[in-house]
């Protein structure tokens, strides 16, 4: 990620915690300030994300802070493993703590999330993540589900042509079409002004849609909320044709129900709560005595 990126995310939460007048507890408790070591211990297990930030986080604050890792990011941790050590001057250890802390919980969360959801599915599925992210945060998210064995389908809304339901009911009443009509003329205009520069896929929910879309000539078909009978036969239909494409399944998906989503001829399934419900993975920074 951009360096750039990072230190701006990086003031603005410190900016967030310090507001204008600083840690007014700090400020009252210590007039020297003196190098101490903490211990970051790990509360839950999981995969580790993160890491790069939480160290970004007190060097932004000083350049007197070590730091010695005994994981590296993507690996698995256990509830009190020692994660790293830290050494830097108590002051801005104290005011850093919290949003590195903050940073490291919510990737790792993300990232362990992912991790679950990607051996469920297991090495045939594709894990994907979707737009459902926090604002400001979605370069760090994505990339903590890249973490976790995780896909990212597209980073925004300049970098994949997604024509979904909206998109189709939007365009049925400006031209006064139906919603079939609609399908089929939504992927025309896109190839109109872009070519194949970039991707098309089109939402669907019918075994009608997806062959309507096939045959305008998307590329993938995201299959939302449908019934797995509709997938099965469509797939059926196209496996005779030349033309491949990327079958997707979308909507709803957790860990119990992926069980038999897996076994769909699929390549993607797309999940939001990889993003916008994953628990964060404890952790706590320990000043050692």
């Amino acid at each position: 990620m951009p360096e750039s990126f990072l230190k701006g995310i990086i003031q603005q939460a410190l900016r967030e915690d310090l507001g204008k007048k600083g840690d007014i507890t700090v400020a009252s408790l210590f007039f020297s300030n003196p190098i101490v070591s903490a211990r970051l211990i790990a509360k839950g297990s999981g995969i580790i994300c993160g890491t790069q930030l939480f160290t970004r986080v007190f060097q932004f604050l000083s350049g007197k802070f070590h730091f010695h890792f005994f994981v590296r990011e993507g690996e698995k941790v256990k509830p009190g493993q020692l994660v790293a050590e830290v050494c830097g001057p108590v002051k801005e250890m104290l005011l850093g703590e919290r949003t590195a802390l903050n940073f490291l919980q919510h990737l790792s969360g993300i990232a362990t999330l992912t991790s679950c959801f990607v051996q469920v599915a297991g090495s045939r599925i594709k894990i994907l993540d979707t737009r459902k992210t926090t604002p400001g945060l979605r370069l760090l998210e994505k990339y903590a589900v890249r973490i976790g064995g995780g896909f990212n389908h597209r980073c925004g809304l300049f970098d994949l042509i997604l024509i979904k339901d909206n998109h189709i009911t939007a365009l049925s009443l400006e031209r006064n079409v139906s919603r079939e009509k609609a399908i089929n003329l939504s992927v025309q205009l896109a190839r109109k002004k872009f070519g194949y520069r970039y991707p098309v896929e089109v939402e669907v929910n019918s075994f009608r849609q997806a062959l309507i879309a096939y045959q305008a000539g998307a590329d993938i078909i995201m299959f939302d909320n449908t019934r797995p009978e509709t997938v099965k036969k469509f797939a059926r239909i196209i496996r005779k044709k030349e033309k491949r494409i990327i079958l997707e399944w979308s909507g709803g998906v957790t860990l119990q129900n992926l069980k038999k989503i897996r076994r769909l001829p699929l390549d993607w399934v797309s999940v939001g709560r990889l993003t916008h419900s994953a628990a964060a993975l404890d952790f706590s920074l320990k000043i050692a005595g």
